[in-house]
């Protein structure tokens, strides 16, 4: 975890809470493949939620 002034959060701490995630590099080509599916994607929000809550 990392806390910095990014602008994407900067920006919207007056409108929402918001979070930044990282989860994946597009420069990767494995991971750029990976992230292309839907499952990946479903996988990527299921595991967002299970952090939230």
């Amino acid at each position: 975890m990392k806390y910095a002034n990014f602008l994407v959060l900067r920006e919207n701490q007056d409108v929402c809470p918001a979070v930044l995630l990282e989860v994946g590099f597009l420069s990767n080509r494995e991971e750029a493949e990976h992230s292309r599916r839907k499952e990946s994607v479903r996988a990527y929000a299921l595991v967002v939620l299970q952090i939230l809550y």
